[in-house]
C-alpha cells in the first residue's frame, strides 16, 4: 500500500511539473523552427533552424539590452544584499525597543507590497529633473525600491535563526565585530545570502513596467527589447521564442550552480524542535 501511495505521488508530481514545464518547452521547441510552423506545436522544421539564435542575438538592440540587464541586475543585487544585510542584521540584534523594530519592519513590509505603479511617475519626474533618466545608475537606483526591502525580509527571518549565544562566544574568544560578522553570522546567514540574492536578480531580469517607464535606449533592458521583435503587422515568433530561451539560460546557470544553497534557504526554519 505505501509502494501504491509513493507510486501515486511521484506520478502526480511529474505531471504538475509538466503542466508547468509546458510552456517552457513549447517556446524552446518553436525556437527552432520557421515562421508558417510556428503556430503548430507538433508540426517540426527540418533541419532545425539553429539561426533563429542568431538572428534574436542580432536584433536590433537586443545584445546591448542583454548586457545593460546583466550589468544593472548584477549591481543591484550586491547593492540590495549588502544594505539588506546589514539592516536586517541591525533589526534582529539591535538593543532598541520591539515596537521601534514592528514600526521600521512594517514601513519596511509595506514598501514591498505597494505596487510599482505608485513609484513611476515620481520617479520618472525626479529622473528627468536629475538627469538619471535613461541611465544604468538610475535604473540601479530604481531597482532598489523592489528588492531591497525583499532582501530585508528575507534576512531578517534568517539572521533571526542563527543562535546569539554563538556570537558572544565568538566575542568572548576575542574575535571583534568585522571578525565576528565574517566568520560567524555571514556563514550561517549564507543560504539566506544566496536565496535573496537569487530572487532580486529575478526581480531586475524579469521586470518590465521599471524599464519601460525609466529607460530608453542607453539602458534599455531585455524585457522591453524583446517587445520590439514584432514586424509591422506581424511577429516573427520563432525568433521571439529564441530570444525568450537566451534571456532564460542566466537564470538556469544561477539556479543550478546556487541550487543547495537556496533549497537550505528555503527550508531554513522549517524544523523546529
Amino acid at each position: 500500500m505505501n509502494r501504491k501511495k509513493t507510486l501515486f505521488v511521484y506520478i502526480l508530481l511529474i505531471v504538475i511539473s509538466l503542466f508547468f514545464a509546458f510552456p517552457v518547452i513549447w517556446i524552446f521547441v518553436t525556437s527552432f523552427k520557421l515562421p508558417v510552423d510556428a503556430t503548430n506545436f507538433w508540426s517540426m522544421t527540418i533541419p532545425p533552424r539553429f539561426d533563429n539564435y542568431i538572428k534574436a542575438w542580432k536584433n536590433s538592440g537586443f545584445a546591448q539590452a542583454f548586457v545593460n540587464t546583466l550589468v544593472i541586475a548584477v549591481v543591484t543585487v550586491l547593492i540590495s544584499l549588502v544594505a539588506g544585510f546589514l539592516m536586517a542584521y541591525a533589526i534582529k540584534r539591535s538593543p532598541i525597543g520591539k515596537k521601534v523594530k514592528s514600526f521600521f519592519f512594517g514601513g519596511v513590509y509595506s514598501m514591498r507590497i505597494i505596487p510599482e505603479m505608485v513609484f513611476l511617475i515620481p520617479l520618472f519626474i525626479l529622473y528627468q529633473q536629475t538627469k538619471l533618466y535613461d541611465t544604468k545608475i538610475g535604473m540601479i537606483f530604481a531597482f532598489q525600491v523592489l528588492t531591497l526591502p525583499y532582501c530585508i525580509m528575507l534576512l531578517c527571518n534568517f539572521i533571526g535563526d542563527i543562535p546569539e549565544d554563538l556570537e558572544w562566544a565568538a566575542r568572548l574568544d576575542g574575535c571583534r565585530e568585522g571578525q565576528m560578522m565574517s566568520r560567524v553570522v555571514l556563514p550561517l546567514a549564507m543560504p539566506g545570502i544566496v536565496t535573496s540574492g537569487i530572487l532580486a536578480f529575478i526581480t531586475v531580469w524579469t521586470s518590465l513596467m521599471f524599464p519601460l517607464t525609466l529607460a530608453y535606449s542607453r539602458a534599455q533592458t531585455i524585457a522591453v527589447s524583446i517587445s520590439v521583435f514584432k514586424g509591422y503587422g506581424s511577429f516573427n515568433w520563432p525568433v521571439m521564442a529564441a530570444a525568450a530561451m537566451i534571456v532564460t539560460i542566466p537564470q538556469i546557470i544561477l539556479f543550478a550552480f546556487c541550487n543547495k544553497y537556496l533549497i537550505s534557504g528555503y527550508t531554513m526554519g522549517a524544523v523546529k524542535e
